[in-house]
């Protein structure tokens, strides 16, 4: 999209409490008038038996796709497993998601230059994959791309669902409301599953977001909006500091 400056009076920012309140905490640190709606939840959904077994299987590549997976799974996880993680490639979608991985003493992290499932696969293309046992660790609505893609590349996919993304009723009807009386309201979606949410309560939102300023922090959050015809913006890193860069070029 051709960036064109707008008049926007209010950024709403849309996904799990703690990163969505985060978000608009530092948005108005460089004066945006910001609010934040945790329309998404984590619960976690941590199967023991498969914790179990993680103790019998060598992995040559494990693979974290958020900041969830890295915390619940090390919360969960015995000491000789954590001590085995130092001995296996670690791969991180996300920057945060490698920092999450690197404040638990990890360092042997690779992220992908392209901050996302397809990414990393590209990556991964360029290695012998054939034979390699990989843990993957995601969420329940994993993106099935990369799990896949892993088995097409000839790797052993070992995959652990750790916890699921439920949507916050309160908080999205919120977010709508606020939507629909701040006709001059911009709206960033920081998973695709935050438009989901919105959608699955008000399928007309769609109407409304195709007038607004729309910024989709990633590859799969701007699919969603794709499908459903809503023009946006993509910041050039899924990250504040981009997201704060493309709302001072377009407002």
């Amino acid at each position: 999209m051709q960036n064109i400056k707008v008049k926007i009076l209010l950024v709403l920012i849309a996904g799990t409490h703690e990163t969505s309140k985060r978000y608009a905490e530092e948005l108005k640190e460089v004066g945006f008038r910001a609010k934040g709606y945790g329309v998404l939840e984590i619960k976690p959904i941590i199967a023991e038996a498969s914790l179990k077994q993680l103790e019998n299987i060598n992995f040559d590549f494990l693979i974290f796709t958020s900041k969830n997976a890295v915390r619940l799974l090390l919360k969960s996880s015995s000491q000789s497993f954590k001590r085995k993680m130092m001995l296996s490639q670690i791969y991180a979608i996300g920057e945060e998601t490698k920092k999450e991985l690197e404040q638990h003493g990890l360092n042997n992290i690779t992220a992908p230059t392209k901050e996302s499932s397809k990414g990393l696969l590209e990556e991964l293309r360029k290695k012998s994959m054939k034979g390699k046992v990989v843990g993957v660790f995601h969420s329940l609505k994993v993106n099935r791309e990369l799990i896949n893609g892993l088995r097409d590349l000839g790797a052993s996919v070992h995959s652990y669902p750790l916890y699921d993304i439920i949507v916050n009723e309160e908080e999205t009807i919120s977010l709508l409301k606020t939507l629909y009386q701040n006709p001059l309201a911009a709206i960033i979606f920081l998973a695709r599953t935050a438009f989901h949410a919105l959608i699955s309560i008000d399928a007309q939102i769609t109407s409304i977001l195709r007038s607004r300023l729309v910024i989709a922090l990633g590859e799969n959050v701007s699919e969603a909006l794709k499908r459903h015809g809503i023009p946006h913006y993509i910041p050039q890193k899924p990250r504040i500091s981009s997201i704060i860069a493309l709302l001072k070029e377009l407002i």
